[in-house]
């Protein structure tokens, strides 16, 4: 029960749908119904005073012991037949029989006689030409079996009067059925979907498919610039407390001291690991710390894009011996960056190198956090390679892009080389804003608290 009631908090929008469809379909069923009027008469069935054919002491027994026979002759064609003709109807007997309903109230001699119709005064009119009919044709057959005068007779004791309100369609009725019918249906297909919906939704998902810890949930950033970097003016609060609870998750990961060598890695492209790797060190400078940024990704470096710097020269040309390591480093900020630099052709044994494995702990001299940006996991080999020559490496998912195979396949790929991996980022969760000091996302079934 609780797993799916995270799943429908999660996928609100598909419930929502659903009840609203099922409301519209209950509003069209409603409009495209005929108003039908129910005209309801009361026949009064005794025995005759002047009767030989049944003993008085008896005749009240007798009757309760009949009247629901009685009942049934009501929509027998012995009486219909004749009302249709009486009243020119344009129907056979059973289909008038179809809409008339009697009822006997208990330890009466009452008959009651009910007739819908989309027309309120033929209802009323109908109920009392069957009420009549009725009463002849008991009389005729009760002489017949006794082949005397009828024992019994059937009075009208109440006309039918025309009804003003129609009982079909009801609108709150078919609106209420609707609304239950769309959460039901709705939950359904919540429920069918989480079965064989895979995509990673929240950090309970993760641990489920890794075993790892979520180290933070990085929701979607609420601003009007189309990158959105820490420092801007006007950064949604909420989501830039995603990435500085992920750098201290990351500080207290660590068994002596704070990560120095973190690498960024996710599964497939499109996770966001080359802006999560920039905020997140654009996050440790403005807690004091001198961090530098390396693109790792020699295949299709965007760190520099990002950040609009210079993007082709960079970590190729340093590792290549073209330029040193002082000529590639760009600034942005606080922040130390290296570009990617040109493609080359053999990205995965250039990072595998001892050239760069020592470029790395050189950085160390000067800086006090390096960040890499690697390439996706899945495609290639290089960001394997390069979390052998770190602390620590993140693993990147997505929400409802990821998938748990995904994920698995990408851990399998860094424990292969032994790599240290402090745990995973949830990225681009969807979040609720609370209040200015407690928030809550959406995309998990558990709330976060942030307070000043």
């Amino acid at each position: 029960m609780p797993e799916l009631l995270g799943a429908l908090i999660r996928r609100w929008r598909l419930l929502l749908v659903a009840v609203l469809l099922g409301v519209a379909a209950a509003s069209a069923l409603t409009a495209l119904q005929p108003s039908v009027y129910r005209a309801t008469s009361q026949v009064f069935v005794s025995v005759r005073e002047n009767s030989d054919a049944i003993d008085r002491s008896l005749g009240q027994t007798f009757l309760q012991s009949r009247i629901k026979s009685y009942a049934r002759v009501v929509s027998s064609p012995l009486v219909l037949d004749d009302v249709i003709d009486e009243l020119d109807l344009d129907q056979d007997a059973a289909d008038l029989a179809s809409r008339i309903h009697t009822r006997v109230p208990p330890y009466t001699v009452l008959l009651e006689i009910a007739v819908d119709d989309e027309d309120p005064a033929r209802a009323a009119e109908i109920a009392d030409a069957v009420a009549a009919r009725f009463s002849t044709v008991v009389s005729d057959i009760e002489q017949a079996r006794t082949e005397q005068d009828s024992p019994v007779q059937a009075e009208l004791a109440r006309p039918a009067v025309v009804p003003e309100e129609r009982i079909s369609p009801i609108p709150a009725y078919n609106l209420s059925l609707g609304l239950l019918l769309g959460l039901i249906v709705g939950t359904l297909v919540v429920g069918v979907r989480e079965r064989i919906d895979t995509r990673v939704a929240t950090d309970d998902d993760i641990a489920e498919a890794t075993d790892l810890p979520t180290l933070a949930v990085i929701p979607e950033a609420r601003t009007d610039y189309q990158v959105p970097l820490l420092g801007l003016d006007h950064a949604d609060p909420v989501w830039a407390e995603g990435y500085r609870r992920l750098r201290t998750n990351l500080s207290y990961s660590a068994s002596e001291g704070h990560l120095r060598r973190i690498a960024i890695c996710s599964p497939l492209g499109d996770e966001g690991r080359t802006l999560t790797a920039v905020n997140l060190a654009l996050s440790y400078a403005d807690a004091g710390f001198r961090p530098v940024l390396v693109d790792a990704d020699l295949r299709g470096s965007a760190v520099a894009r990002t950040l609009g710097l210079v993007h082709d020269v960079g970590l190729s040309d340093v590792l290549a011996g073209l330029l040193p390591l002082t000529e590639v480093v760009q600034r942005h900020g606080g922040l130390d960056v290296v570009a990617g630099g040109p493609t080359v052709p053999n990205p995965s044994e250039i990072l595998g190198s001892g050239r760069f494995q020592r470029l790395v702990r050189e950085l160390l001299d000067t800086y006090d956090v390096v960040i890499l940006d690697t390439p996706p996991l899945l495609s290639v080999t290089d960001a394997a390679v390069v979390s052998t020559c770190v602390d620590a490496t993140v693993l990147l998912a997505r929400a409802e892009i990821t998938t748990r195979m995904q994920l698995k396949r990408a851990l399998t790929a860094l424990c292969r080389v032994d790599a240290v991996v402090a745990g995973a980022v949830l990225n681009r969760s969807d979040v609720t804003v609370s209040s200015g000091y407690r928030y809550e996302y959406t995309a998990s079934t558990k709330r976060r608290r942030s307070r000043s």
